[in-house]
């Protein structure tokens, strides 16, 4: 029974639709017989061994949430089946990992440091000065 080929795709199925204690083995089951499926993946989709073991672990979730709600027909075999969601699973981790995020620093609000009093009066004296060259261009009557 808990052999990696003695239940067949049906047994499986059937067994995670019986009572607790029968689908708590045939989910051992299930998730041993496509272990396998993990190394392939880390290398493929540059993702860690960790984070394919989780993808993997996610996928069986997923197989066995689906046989329970009645969303797997049967149209493919479980090793189809998992293979694909297990896929996808890495593609969704690989693109998480790998999109860029930007951070944009609006008037230098979000520095939290001494830097951030200096770069306020280096601007506020170029504004200065740009003020005063302003009022001699004006002329001696608008200066007073």
């Amino acid at each position: 029974m808990f052999g990696k080929s003695d239940a067949t795709d049906k047994d499986i199925i059937e067994g995670l639709q019986a009572d607790p204690a029968t689908r708590k083995r045939y989910e051992y089951v299930l998730y041993r017989r496509f272990a396998y499926l993990v190394p392939s993946r880390p290398g493929k989709y540059r993702l860690s061994e960790d984070e394919a073991r989780d993808a993997y672990t996610d996928s069986f979730l997923a197989v066995v949430d689906n046989i329970l709600s009645g969303k797997f027909r049967g149209e493919a075999s479980l090793k189809t089946y998992i293979s694909r969601i297990f896929r996808n699973k890495c593609v969704d981790r690989f693109r998480k990992n790998s999109t860029v995020k930007v951070e944009w620093l609006d008037e230098f609000q979000d520095i939290s440091d001494p830097s951030k009093d200096f770069l306020r009066k280096l601007m506020g004296k170029e504004e200065m000065i740009g003020l005063v060259q302003w009022l001699k261009k004006l002329g001696e009557r608008c200066q007073v």
